[in-house]
């Protein structure tokens, strides 16, 4: 415990020069002329700082009690039953020496109770240990740890590091372990060498001075080609040590961080290689890119009246939704393992069936065929469940999940994908979070590709209700459709044939001189204009 007070250099040269004090001592009691016992008890007290020095924190404690009794025994038996003179000294030494030992390593054990322990915090006896062989998994951070159960227990990381996603902590002997992981992006080109560099894990930690590294080595932890270093560092008046192990891989970095008392160097190394043992990958080829592992926030939408809960996940909303789809108001990736969108579609007053809607979106999308249709209720808002698995713009197959839901006057598209099938549970998270809120329609007006995006839904609705001979609907859409896109001559020309098979050829005349100006020269709308100025 008391070479906690000093540094390595300091607590050796000590050590030598108690060792040489002890010859001394044993040379001077074979004189005959010498107090033995006073002699002998100064050999006992200088042993009990030497084994002090080098030993543990318990080995402190016994040997100070065990040592320092037996010193002050022999001298005091020494002053009181002989004679000679020379030796008392000795005998006086000897206690000023035990009581010297006392009361640092009281000062030691009151600095403990205190709580000072130089970020190696305590362990009350009511926490709760670590669940024992319970695998955490990280999918952020693309890692796994399995927890070791008692005597470590959990406690709070980030006054370690800003980046520990495990911390765990335990007594008797005092230790804390901590796994640190960040996700900076292959573009930074991190390698494992410069997380040794920057021995980012010793500062973190609550190193006050330079830290010594011990040793260095290549160290394979689970098939993962690492680096493992030794350090001490002091911190406050204690001197810790560290077993490190630092990896980076395609985008990730990862630290396993174990100190305690530099005591209790032995027992940290064996630790560290039962903790470390219990890390690993959840895809070793996975690889992250520059702002794939910022942390995510909720997406509001009140334009469409919806919201989105992404915040402490591992999705993350992109700034530019129409790289998910032209349609799309919402875009977010989960890593690199699957994407989802939202396209909303403000219908006002019209009320058109799921299945009318499942259509329109379907045709948006460009799917032919789908899987069965399953209705559910999302949050209360009624809606339909169906996949699909085809190939994308870029030729791969991609498993698809789609929900469209209805609510508040408003439709919607909920779609995720991914490339592996064992990636659909993370989609259906990720549209488990999406939910209605209060909308506030006049916050903006349909932005230029919201409008296209409209047009086409109505136009697609339009001409469904068109085919199966719903003509009145029909106008009702394509009205809405033309609406949209005031510059759209095919659309208007949907509109008045749809008023024409519904019989109202006045309505469609006059619809046809308001906006026929729009496209001068147009010969169809033109034709169609002199047909029903004929009639």
């Amino acid at each position: 415990m008391i070479q906690c007070l000093l540094s390595p250099g300091v607590t050796l040269v000590v050590q030598i020069l108690l060792v040489l004090a002890v010859l001394g001592c044993l040379r001077l009691a074979r004189q005959e002329d010498v107090n033995t016992l006073c002699a002998i008890s100064l050999v006992v007290a200088l042993a009990g700082w030497i084994l002090s020095l080098g030993g543990s924190r318990t080995v402190s404690l016994v040997v100070g009690v065990l040592a320092g009794g037996a010193s002050l025994l022999l001298a005091l038996l020494g002053v009181l039953g002989r004679e000679e003179s020379r030796g008392r000294s000795q005998a006086a030494l000897a206690t000023a020496l035990v009581l010297g030992l006392f009361l640092l390593n009281g000062i030691q054990i009151a600095r403990e109770m205190a709580g000072h322990l130089g970020g190696i915090p305590s362990v009350p006896a009511a926490e709760q240990p670590a669940a024992k062989n319970r695998t955490l998994t990280f999918e952020r951070y693309n890692c796994r740890f399995t927890s070791p159960g008692g005597p470590w227990a959990k406690v709070e990381g980030s006054q370690f590091h800003p980046h520990a996603i495990v911390a765990l902590a335990r007594a008797e002997p005092s230790m804390v372990f901590i796994l640190v992981a960040d996700v900076p992006g292959v573009e930074k080109g991190l390698t494992t060498r410069s997380i040794l560099q920057s021995e980012v894990a010793l500062r973190k930690v609550g190193s006050d001075s330079a830290a010594t590294i011990l040793d260095q080595h290549a160290h394979r932890l689970n098939e993962l080609d690492g680096v493992r270093w030794l350090t001490q560092a002091q911190v406050g008046s204690r001197w810790l040590s560290y077993v490190q192990w630092g990896f980076a891989n395609r985008g990730f970095t990862y630290q396993l961080v174990i100190w305690g008392d530099r005591s209790q160097a032995q027992q940290i190394r064996q630790e560290s290689e039962r903790l470390f043992a219990r890390f690993g990958l959840l895809e070793p080829k996975r690889v992250v890119h520059v702002g794939e592992g910022l942390r995510s926030s909720d997406r509001l939408s009140q334009r469409f009246g919806y919201k989105i809960g992404l915040a402490d996940t591992a999705w993350v909303v992109q700034p530019d939704p129409s790289q998910g789809n032209a349609a799309a108001d919402s875009f977010a990736r989960y890593l690199q393992r699957g994407a989802l969108v939202v396209m909303p579609v403000d219908l006002g007053r019209l009320a058109p069936s799921l299945d009318l809607l499942r259509g329109a979106f379907i045709k948006q999308l460009g799917f032919r065929i789908v899987s069965a249709v399953t209705r559910i209720s999302q949050k209360g808002a009624p809606g339909q469940v169906f996949s699909h698995q085809g190939k994308g713009a870029d030729g791969l197959v991609y498993h698809y999940r789609m929900r469209v839901l209805k609510w508040g006057g408003f439709g919607y598209l909920l779609l995720g994908w991914a490339r592996e099938a064992s990636a659909i549970p993370l989609l259906d998270e990720g549209l488990d979070r999406f939910e209605m809120v209060e909308t506030l329609r006049n916050t903006r007006e349909l932005t230029p590709r919201e409008s296209l995006a409209h047009a086409r839904m109505f136009n697609s609705m339009g001409v469904s209700e068109y085919q199966a001979g719903h003509h009145a609907q029909a106008v009702k859409y394509l009205r809405a459709a033309f609406e949209c896109r005031l510059d759209d001559p095919v659309m208007l020309s949907n509109l008045i044939g749809a008023h024409r098979k519904s019989g109202q050829r006045q309505e469609a005349l006059a619809y046809l001189k308001r906006h026929i100006h729009r496209f001068p020269g147009h010969r169809v709308l033109a034709s169609l204009l002199r047909t029903l100025e004929r009639r």
